[in-house]
């Protein structure tokens, strides 16, 4: 049963013990991703499922890695603290792998046990009290929006049909083109591709996030558009109000925090 829909970044500059000096210029960020970690210790999930993109991810399949544990280590961005160990929903990964190749949706199923760093962060931020939460960790592909889009509506059949309680977590940054000492310098299609997701998101409205052109999304130089589609998919025929809760772009990289309140 999905209990709880939400996107967030997955900068490992969010992590205050990772760069302290840069974390005072994300404190919107912060305090709104602190929200969703204090609504999800709320609602208590039993299953936490994160769709994000770094790391093994293929072009032509969505993926999970399945592993007897996973290991979310962020020591290679100056995290010092002892990996954190997570474990599988291995269930609902077999029941979702088994819906998708019926379905035809293309999809590989991994062995890595080491978290992509998107994954990691996302799990660092919004599971610091829950330590006996299973996740299931998705990355998406270079596939079409619909076919993103399908895959959400698969996520969700299959998701319908379980009776643990289940969070889905989109983590994803936008635009990395927004200053010219961004990551991916300056473009003027930065702005206008995160000024139009700020927007279909504030409406709930699928419409208009697959009305933004291909061009503009390609030079944008984003990593949450897929998760987000993805999200969208999920949520497909269910009721729900969507809220920004905050975005801001201190490092010329969008930053968008969002919750979709299921009705």
């Amino acid at each position: 049963m999905l209990i709880h829909a939400s996107f967030v970044p997955h900068s490992p500059l969010l992590l205050e013990n990772i760069h302290p000096e840069s974390h005072a210029q994300v404190s919107h960020t912060s305090e709104a991703v602190q929200s969703i970690a204090e609504d999800l210790y709320a609602l208590k999930p039993d299953v936490l499922v994160v769709i994000s993109g770094h790391g093994d991810r293929y072009s032509d399949a969505f993926s999970i890695d399945l592993s007897e544990e996973y290991l979310a280590d962020l020591r290679p961005f100056g995290d010092l603290s002892k990996p954190e160990t997570f474990y599988p929903a291995t269930h609902i990964i077999d029941g979702l792998q088994r819906h998708l190749r019926k379905s035809e949706i293309p999809f590989t199923l991994g062995t890595n046990e080491m978290l992509e760093y998107g994954t990691a962060v996302a799990l660092k931020l919004l599971t610091k009290e829950q330590n006996d939460i299973r996740i299931v960790p998705i990355a998406y592909s270079d596939l079409s929006r619909k076919e993103h889009h399908q895959f959400g509506q698969a996520l969700r059949e299959v998701l319908d049909g379980c009776p643990e309680r289940v969070a889905v977590v989109a983590a994803g940054d936008l635009s990395h083109c927004l200053s010219s000492s961004a990551p991916g310098g300056f473009c003027k299609e930065g702005k206008e591709f995160d000024d139009s997701i700020v927007s279909a998101v504030n409406l709930g409205s699928l419409s208009n996030l697959l009305a933004i052109p291909e061009t503009t999304i390609d030079e944008a130089h984003e990593n949450g558009y897929n998760p987000l589609l993805i999200l969208y998919g999920l949520l497909d025929k269910r009721q729900f109000v969507s809220k920004v809760l905050s975005y801001e772009s201190p490092f010329g990289v969008g930053y968008l925090v969002a919750q979709f309140h299921l009705k």
